[in-house]
């Protein structure tokens, strides 16, 4: 045998003599326990919402969450989740983040997740059985009030600043029509002959009630708020006019999100009050009849009627 052989053979002898003589305890391998199995983001869907009411909305959410997840398996996805927040700023933080990957909400809101973030619009949603919907102006069936230059150097009731219909919609269309709206703290405030005062009464039955009461003259809100309204007071009040209808309601994609899955959501979303389980689930989802394609140029649109308030 060769010097290298022999030395090599002595190296292996004295490896095996070392491993023969550790004891049990200290040749058995520690064992590490696996992790517990959690979904990565990108296995969860996440649908979400602004609401002061969380409870509820997760509870009238989650199955259209669970049914998508459920039917987004192909992508990796496990589970359906539903988050909310109390304002539309956190709602777009988590958007452009990608924490939360599809939201609805009104067209103001819609337009403004789209132009800032680049959120994806991508179906429009029916909800409460309407596909679009538009703002009344009412005032005293009988009163001093028939025609919108009447308005001038009066008080008007809006909803709440946040309100597509209710606030926002109204005031666009009141501005582009040549009136300045100034708002005031109080209905007594006072108010100059070349502008329309307004306060907010939050809610639709407050501002119904204040121009019967006479508090104001005038108020705004949806339509359908209007139609909801009892036969009395109804018949106290009249239309002095109507605003162009909006989409009732936009889905959105976060920004990024791969277009194929983006595809497939519009198709399941499309198609969803055709499947067996589709009509409880949008029935449970606020009662959205169902969701159809988006009009053609809506959000340029939008752009052009929300213009004055942005």
């Amino acid at each position: 045998m060769t010097p290298k052989i022999v030395r090599n053979i002595i190296l292996i002898g004295i490896v095996l003599l070392l491993t023969a003589c550790q004891s049990p305890e200290e040749a058995t391998p520690t064992i590490v326990p696996l992790p517990v199995e959690t979904l990565s983001p990108e296995q969860t869907f996440v649908l979400g919402d602004v609401s002061g009411n969380a409870a509820w909305t997760i509870e009238h959410f989650g199955p259209l969450a669970d049914y998508l997840a459920a039917n987004l398996s192909d992508f990796g996805i496990t589970s359906g989740r539903v988050v909310v927040t109390s304002d539309l700023e956190s709602m777009v933080e988590l958007l452009e983040n990608g924490e939360v990957d599809l939201y609805f909400d009104s067209p103001y809101p819609a337009l403004e997740v789209y132009e800032n973030i680049g959120a994806v619009p991508l179906v429009r949603r029916w909800k409460g059985g309407v596909s679009e919907y538009h703002s009344v102006i009412i005032a005293l069936n009988g009163g001093e009030i028939t025609e919108l230059d009447d308005l001038l150097g009066k008080m008007i009731a809006y909803d709440h600043p946040a309100s597509t219909s209710g606030y926002l919609l109204p005031t666009s269309y009141l501005v582009t029509e040549g009136y300045t709206l100034t708002e005031k703290d109080s209905v007594d405030a006072a108010v100059a002959a070349n502008e329309i005062g307004y306060v907010f009464a939050y809610g639709e039955e407050n501002e119904a009630s204040w121009v019967i009461q006479g508090k104001v003259v005038a108020a705004a809100f949806a339509n359908s708020d209007f139609e909801d309204l009892s036969p009395e007071q109804q018949e106290q009040l009249t239309i002095l006019t109507q605003t162009p209808s909006v989409p009732r309601h936009v889905a959105l994609a976060r920004p990024g999100m791969d277009e194929r899955l983006q595809s497939r959501i519009i198709e399941l979303l499309l198609e969803i009050d055709q499947t067996p389980e589709g009509p409880a689930i949008l029935e449970t989802f606020e009662r959205t009849s169902k969701f159809d394609a988006l009009p053609w140029g809506m959000m340029e649109s939008l752009k052009i009627l929300f213009a004055p308030v942005r």
